[in-house]
């Protein structure tokens, strides 16, 4: 934890000869918190000048590069595009009409105050919509440990430290989620389950896929609870997804 802690207060990381980068916890280290308010200011100014000339080539490589990718296939591409976005990414996948990758949880105005989640609506057309990944906790996980926050609890429409991962709920959301103005709607196996009784675990952490960074017998070892047979002719469940599907125009 020392090591840790004392690498995140680097500044500058050096990756040659008198080139550095900026760690990601710059604004926070010890050095630049030393500086004088001018002084921050010319470093800031320097960064975001080398953060436009760096995009600038990505985008001149990432436009070549897609347009190529898109011209080797009839499939429909869709871009991963999450984590640290450059700002030239939305730019590039609307000129190369490639879809964009819209995890509910994630989907927020990250540079307004209180960071608020963009209504489903506001979805682009030319996007992917789902409500987890498997490097996430599932949907129903997400609710569960959500249920606290306020900013999710007006989004979502719901009480703050209510029981949110409730089957009937589920239900709704998911409803809600197939107006989406994205083209397409992903439902992972177990989030779409989990608007049912029986084919939800006890505790939703044992659903998620993958724990990013870890090694465990669970990684990448999910089962369903029962089998694809006992599935189709589970009615119960069978009715509440065409319900959700109903939804889908």
């Amino acid at each position: 934890e020392f090591l840790i802690n004392s690498r995140r207060n680097v500044t500058l990381l050096p990756i040659a000869e008198d080139l550095y980068f900026p760690s990601w916890f710059h604004n926070t280290t010890r050095a630049y918190l030393s500086l004088s308010d001018s002084e921050k200011f010319s470093f800031d100014a320097l960064l975001d000048q080398k953060t436009a000339e760096s995009e600038y080539i990505w985008e001149n490589h990432a436009a070549e590069i897609l347009m190529k990718l898109r011209q080797s296939s009839d499939m429909l591409v869709c871009a991963e595009d999450l984590g640290v976005v450059p700002r030239c990414v939305p730019r590039v996948l609307n000129q190369l009409s490639i879809l964009s990758l819209k995890v509910l949880p994630w989907t927020r105005e990250y540079k307004e105050e209180g960071e608020p989640y963009i209504p489903f609506d506001d979805y682009p057309e030319d996007s992917v919509c789902t409500t987890s990944v498997h490097d996430a906790v599932t949907f129903r996980h997400w609710l569960k440990d959500s249920s606290g926050d306020k900013t999710t609890a007006e989004f979502l429409d719901l009480p703050v430290n209510g029981n949110w991962a409730k089957p009937e709920i589920i239900t709704g959301l998911l409803k809600t989620i197939m107006k989406t103005s994205s083209r397409i709607v992903i439902l992972p196996l177990q989030d779409i389950l989990s608007a049912g009784k029986k084919w939800t675990e006890s505790d939703p952490a044992a659903e998620r896929i993958n724990i990013p960074g870890t090694v465990s017998d669970s990684n990448w070892a999910f089962r369903m609870k029962d089998t694809v047979e006992k599935l189709k002719t589970d009615n119960s469940i069978n009715n509440i997804i065409d319900s959700i599907l109903e939804n889908r125009e």
